[in-house]
């Protein structure tokens, strides 16, 4: 997403040495009160951040939570930060997204630090269609070998009519929170789907489905953030969940107006996205400008 790779080029922005000064020197009033991890707590975490371009009323515990360590020497925040200088040194920055879904804050990076070399050309599982049929095509990033057992029962569903859980391949949870999300999708009496792999925002967006999110770490606080206040295709539940909101929650997303009103606007995203990666399409332009300039560039 654009949007979380602007936070850290603009709190990095501001110090000469970021490696050294560390991104909190630039959180002004907030900087003060993340001293220790009583921050968690004691409402900070709700404070706006008003100093980044487009990003209109996000909240501190809307950034990804890299930013958000009260140790500067942080192995995550230090390797971030180092990698967001080591882009703004790049000849072309790519991203994985596509103009309609973040066009405020793409024209802010590109306006704030003077780059015209900017491209959006994804979704790229979208654009790849374009792509003729080869071998290449068969080619999978998985180290595990997928199980399709679950797709003759899900045949035997209604379309829209199963709940997609997934909590990502590396989120970590509690005893206490495993059982209240169990139960709570038990109670909801909604058919679902529980499985353990990456969670990939974008596969969301382009199949038109909306989302009940609950931010665990990194870039998903942002994602939640967007999903639900700027896109208006998510739900977010508590940190501290319960049985009885996630059975609420659910009911409202597959039963209720609220729900249906996502899906009516998810299914617009998944369009646009659609659009944006067909022959003509703006991600599809932006990737054959972005191959001339790579030939161009190599030929030099």
């Amino acid at each position: 997403s654009s949007g979380r790779l602007f936070q850290g080029f603009d709190g990095l922005s501001a110090t000469k040495n970021p490696r050294k000064k560390g991104l909190t020197l630039d959180f002004s009033n907030i900087h003060s009160k993340i001293d220790d991890e009583s921050y968690l707590t004691d409402g900070t975490l709700d404070l706006p951040i008003d100093w980044i371009p487009s990003m209109r009323g996000i909240r501190f515990m809307d950034l990804p939570s890299f930013l958000r360590t009260t140790n500067p020497n942080d192995i995550m925040f230090d390797f971030m930060g180092e990698e967001a200088q080591n882009c703004l040194n790049a000849s072309t920055i790519i991203f994985n997204s596509f103009d309609a879904l973040e066009h405020e804050v793409l024209e802010a990076f590109t306006s704030k630090f003077n780059y015209p070399n900017t491209y959006t050309i994804g979704p790229l599982h979208l654009l790849c269609r374009n792509v003729p049929e080869s071998e290449v095509k068969s080619l999978n990033s998985s180290l595990w070998k997928p199980d399709s057992h679950c797709l003759q029962w899900l045949d035997q569903r209604e379309r829209d009519s199963v709940v997609y859980v997934n909590y990502g391949s590396v989120a970590t949870m509690s005893v206490q929170h495993f059982q209240e999300f169990a139960w709570g999708l038990a109670n909801s009496k909604q058919p679902f789907l529980w499985i353990v792999r990456p969670d990939i925002l974008q596969e969301s967006i382009c199949e038109g489905v909306p989302m009940i999110c609950w931010p665990f770490f990194a870039d998903q606080q942002t994602n939640c953030r967007y999903s639900c206040t700027e896109w208006g295709i998510g739900m977010e539940i508590n940190h501290d969940v319960n049985r009885e909101e996630v059975e609420e929650l659910v009911r409202q997303m597959m039963e209720g107006e609220k729900g249906q009103k996502m899906r009516v606007k998810a299914r617009d995203w998944k369009k646009k996205a659609e659009e944006a990666t067909t022959i003509g399409g703006s991600s599809y332009n932006n990737f054959d400008k972005f191959i001339e300039k790579a030939l161009h560039y190599k030929e030099k």
